[in-house]
């Protein structure tokens, strides 16, 4: 009899045990999440009126529309570099002493303006394509999608942000030729689509540049997400040398990518850059070394042929995601409680040498160039000039409350239609 009641019991607590994984496997499926998020009601729901009102009243008072920028003659071209996570917190040389050192040096000379309180408190910038179109656009993505379905979300755009006029539509209707390379794929995240949707002629991503520069060549060095940043940086050069040679203005965009990978470029062995410490930490020594060559090649080439008028912008799409590690050499260097920021370096001929510290985010970034391509304090919507002392007046220490308040108006109440 004891033995049978042992054995119900020990029955009992395998149904109770295959119940509860059961359950468990319910909670964590996707489907679950999706589910929640689709029958939850959105904060804007849950608001009382006073308070839609109120957050009604905070976003007329912050956005401005591109749209009124009109008669806009700019006095240099843009050449901007978007550096894959490559964050100032490299630049510490307290934490990152041989990291980072050309970069470093860039932010110090004497023709360049550094912008050092870049902070990432802007829900959904935490990613390429979200500081994208923060920095071109001023304003967040807004999508209810998280996680890998809002780059699978935006992939698949006809359009994306339709009606929304950012920075590549400003330089359109100034008369700019305007181009994109970078060496991934263009349809991840719906990236060559929102270059063509805002202005752009040409946009070069990962197959373009096979077929272009490679003929299709089936032995191509290539990284996992696409053309390594050396090949791809030679083009982009090429590219620039095309466009400078036209009497047009002219931007000109790219995009590193070797600092996804632990497998940097293979100039970089070859150029003896790297330490060897297989981490994350050598893609960012070389992608410091590429950047710079490319930098100095364009300021050379400016020289040899007497122009004068290229404005460079090198920063940080976004922060070094968590598969960096970044953490943790910060900690095992003795940089705790280390604020980290975007960087934003700015090469201009006699801008500097300068460092703006006001506390920003990357919407603060289209209108920042609009000031360095002679349009000042040109509000561009959500965001402001960084070097603007009405603009520094205006944000104390409650900035990043403040702001997120801003930011949260647009997202309860004038959610931007992001494809169609």
């Amino acid at each position: 009899q004891r033995l049978a009641n042992k054995g119900q019991k020990s029955s009992l607590t395998l149904q109770l045990l295959a119940s509860i994984l059961v359950l468990l496997s319910f909670v964590v499926h996707p489907l679950s999440s999706d589910l929640l998020r689709h029958y939850t009601p959105s904060a804007a729901m849950t608001m009382t009126r006073r308070e839609k009102e109120d957050s009604a009243l905070l976003y007329q008072q912050s956005y401005r529309d591109p749209k009124a920028i009109q008669n806009f003659h700019p006095n240099k071209n843009l050449v901007y570099i978007y550096m894959e996570g490559l964050e100032r917190t490299y630049f510490d040389p307290k934490i990152f002493a041989d990291v980072a050192p050309r970069l470093r040096k860039w932010e110090g000379s004497n023709a360049t303006t550094a912008f050092t309180g870049i902070r990432q408190i802007l829900p959904m910038a935490g990613f390429t394509m979200g500081g994208i179109v923060a920095s071109q656009c001023g304003i967040p993505i807004v999508t209810n999608a998280v996680g890998n379905d809002v780059n699978i979300l935006l992939g698949e755009a006809n359009n994306f942000l339709p009606g929304v006029t950012c920075l590549g539509d400003v330089l359109k209707g100034a008369g700019y030729r305007q181009t994109f390379v970078g060496g991934a794929k263009l349809a991840f995240a719906g990236k060559g689509r929102f270059f063509t949707s805002h202005g752009f002629d040409t946009v070069l991503g990962k197959d373009e540049l096979l077929e272009k520069y490679y003929h299709n060549e089936t032995n191509v060095p290539m990284a996992s997400w696409g053309l390594y940043d050396d090949a791809m940086l030679d083009i982009a050069f090429d590219q620039y040398k095309t466009l400078s040679a036209s009497n047009d203005p002219f931007s000109l965009y790219t995009l590193t990518l070797d600092t996804h990978d632990l497998h940097p470029s293979p100039s970089c062995k070859e150029d003896n850059v790297l330490v060897g410490d297989k981490t994350m930490l050598d893609s960012v020594r070389c992608t410091d070394y590429l950047v710079d060559k490319f930098l100095r090649r364009v300021v050379n080439h400016d020289i040899k042929h007497d122009i004068n008028n290229t404005l460079i912008v090198v920063g940080s799409d976004h922060l070094h995601m968590s598969y960096s590690n970044i953490q943790k050499h910060i900690h095992q260097r003795n940089g705790h409680g280390k604020q980290r920021r975007n960087s934003l370096i700015v090469v201009d001929n006699g801008s500097g040498p300068s460092v703006h510290d006001m506390p920003g985010t990357t919407m603060d970034i289209p209108s920042t160039i609009l000031k360095f391509l002679g349009r000042p304090d040109a509000a561009f919507g959500l965001g402001r000039d960084l070097t603007s002392k009405k603009t520094r007046s205006s944000r104390g220490d409650d900035f990043e409350s403040t702001f997120l308040k801003q930011v949260e108006s647009i997202m309860n109440n004038y959610k931007f239609n992001v494809t169609d």
